[in-house]
């Protein structure tokens, strides 16, 4: 009957995805609790227009915005918030199924359209707009599993199964997502407490001694691996920093990275101890096939969903939405957008272990 709660919701934790950190200041325009203009832009998603009245017709339906309203009760910037992040979440996903020519989930339409009307905020929204929100959730929610146990894949891991088992698909989701395909190689030296002095004079005088003593030579890390899915706040964030965004062959250090104390008898005590490091970014490496389909076998439909939000260019959020934004639901892991080894531009100088420069 209208009104009552539906029983499931859009973004609950089967469709649980990482959070993105938008790369936009927050403006000086603040919501007071009462819904936004119509028609101005929200977000822009691979260059298509998500507008505050779409958002804001999204917040109002419980198994989305996650939070009961009555008609006149004016939306939550958090709602609208949660609301805008399942839009992006489809909108990203929908466009690299027709890309990829993927089918959606059978009957799923029929079932989450049958679900939503059960919302009179859904019910009393035009055919067309129905129709949009259905199929944006058929692309973010993965199918309940059947009678039977099986559960079929929902749209974003039906999107990473093609592109480990289809040749072209995968070559025409790399040539539209040529940074996810990079490794990223850097030398990383790292010292105790008590080793950090010696450290610091061996890079003041001598990097390459200092690496030799402390460091590990050209480790490579997948670009898409590991641009964004630190926080800002982690300890990491520093040392992470310095390998995507650091100029090539110039050392960065001291960073002070603080980790779990892994002896605290025999180092001070204390959960935690602080480590001294140095970062040589040396460039990057582009995967050949092989490569990039181990890589794209070791995601799961969520990380690949992050990797899409956090492709340059592809999702641009007006700031009065805030600088953090989920991606699917509000309990994620922050994480931000940077720009690899400044221009991101492939060097030819990198190597990957075992492998001759």
């Amino acid at each position: 009957m209208p009104g009552t709660p539906l029983t499931m919701s859009l973004i609950s934790p089967p469709a649980r995805v990482r959070t993105l950190t938008a790369c936009v200041a927050v403006g000086a325009l603040t919501f007071s609790g009462c819904g936004v203009a119509a028609e101005t832009t929200a977000a822009t998603v691979n260059g298509e227009t998500i507008t505050d009245a779409q958002v804001e017709q999204a917040a109002r339906v419980q198994a989305i915005g996650n939070l009961p309203l009555a008609e006149d009760d004016p939306v939550p910037l958090e709602v609208q918030r949660r609301a805008l992040s399942f839009l992006i979440a489809g909108r990203l996903l929908q466009d690299e199924q027709a890309d990829l020519n993927i089918d959606a989930p059978a009957g799923l339409a029929d079932a989450l359209g049958a679900q939503l009307q059960a919302d009179p905020a859904f019910a009393k929204l035009s055919d067309g707009e129905q129709s949009d929100l259905v199929s944006t959730a058929v692309a973010v929610v993965p199918p309940q599993q059947g009678a039977d146990g099986s559960q079929p894949p929902g749209v974003a891991a039906a999107i990473q199964q093609a592109l480990v088992s289809d040749p072209a698909a995968r070559a025409t989701f790399r040539a539209e997502h040529p940074q996810m395909f990079r490794e990223l190689c850097a030398d990383i030296a790292q010292a105790q407490p008590d080793d950090a002095d010696e450290l610091n004079r061996l890079m003041a005088k001598d990097p390459a001694a200092g690496f030799e003593k402390f460091g590990q030579l050209n480790q490579c890390q997948t670009a898409a691996a590991t641009n964004g899915l630190v926080p800002r706040s982690s300890p990491q964030w520093p040392t992470l920093s310095a390998v995507l965004s650091g100029p090539i062959d110039t050392l960065v250090g001291p960073i002070a990275s603080t980790v779990a104390n892994p002896d605290p008898a025999a180092q001070g005590g204390g959960d935690s101890i602080s480590l001294t490091r140095w970062v040589r970014p040396t460039g990057s490496h582009e995967l050949d096939d092989t490569e990039a389909t181990s890589f794209v076998s070791s995601l799961d439909g969520e990380t690949l969903l992050t990797l899409l939000a956090l492709q340059p260019g592809s999702v641009d959020i007006d700031s009065r939405y805030g600088d953090v934004l989920t991606v699917g639901p509000p309990d994620g892991l922050q994480v931000a957008r940077v720009a690899p080894n400044g221009s991101g531009a492939v060097s030819s100088s990198a190597s990957r272990p075992g492998q001759a420069p």
